[in-house]
C-alpha cells in the first residue's frame, strides 16, 4: 500500500492488535511471529507491505489539511497476481480526521470516515478499483513477456519518456519485496526463460 499525504497510520491485524504504525513519520513495528511488515517513508509518502495475512485494518489520522492519495493492492501468498487494486485520489484531509479501511476478501472496499467516538459518518468509494493483474505485467496486456522486462529496465534507468500508470508501477515489483530493482528484472527474465512453451 502507498499513502501520499500527511497522516499517521496504524495497521491492525484481524484481532484488532496493532502490528505496525507510522507516527510522526517514524516507523514502529511490533514483534509478530506470523506477520511480516515492511514499511518505509519517502517524503510525505508512506509505503507498507504486509506478508502473512490478507486481513488488516488501516487506520489513518490526518496531521494537516489538504488532500490524500492512496492505493492498496492485495496478493495471494505464493501467487504472482494481484487480487485487487484500489486507488483513492484527492480525499479531503483535515487535521485530526480519522479514517479506516478494512482490507480483506469480505470487506466493502471503502474508506470509512469516523467521528471522535469511532462512529462511521461517511463512506468514500475508490476512484479506481481494478481486477487482478500479473506482477511484472508493466504493459498491462495480461501476459508476461520480454516487453515487460524492457519496460522494467527503462523504469530503473529513469527513462523520462516512459509513462506508467499507478497500477503498472505496483506490478513492477515482480518479486514483491517492496522494492523495484534489478532483482525484479532478473527474476522476470528467469521466469520467461524457464516457463513452459505455450
Amino acid at each position: 500500500m502507498a499513502i501520499h499525504c500527511p497522516v499517521d497510520v496504524e495497521l491492525l491485524d484481524e484481532n484488532g492488535k496493532c502490528i505496525a504504525s507510522i507516527i510522526n513519520n517514524e516507523v514502529v513495528k511490533t514483534d509478530s511471529t506470523d506477520i511480516l511488515v515492511i514499511a518505509w517513508i519517502e517524503g510525505d509518502a508512506k509505503y507498507i507491505s504486509v506478508i502473512g495475512t490478507s486481513n488488516v485494518t488501516v487506520k489513518m489520522i490526518g496531521t494537516d489539511t489538504g488532500s490524500m492519495d492512496c492505493y492498496f493492492a492485495s496478493k495471494s501468498e505464493g501467487e504472482l497476481m494481484t487480487e485487487s487494486y484500489m486507488d483513492f485520489e484527492s480525499v479531503k484531509l483535515e487535521q485530526g480526521k480519522q479514517m479506516k479501511l478494512e482490507l480483506s476478501s469480505s470487506s466493502n472496499n471503502t474508506i470509512s470516515v469516523l467521528d471522535s467516538n469511532g462512529t462511521e459518518t461517511e463512506k468514500i468509494e475508490p476512484t479506481l478499483h481494478l481486477p487482478a493483474s500479473k506482477y511484472g505485467d508493466l504493459n498491462l496486456d495480461s501476459s508476461l513477456s520480454v516487453a515487460d522486462a524492457v519496460m522494467m529496465n527503462r523504469l530503473l534507468v529513469e527513462d523520462k519518456s516512459l509513462e506508467l500508470s499507478q497500477r503498472a508501477l505496483l506490478v513492477a515489483d515482480y518479486n514483491c519485496d517492496g522494492y523495484i530493482d534489478l532483482l525484479d528484472v532478473m527474476e522476470l527474465l528467469k521466469y520467461l526463460q524457464t516457463r513452459p512453451a505455450i
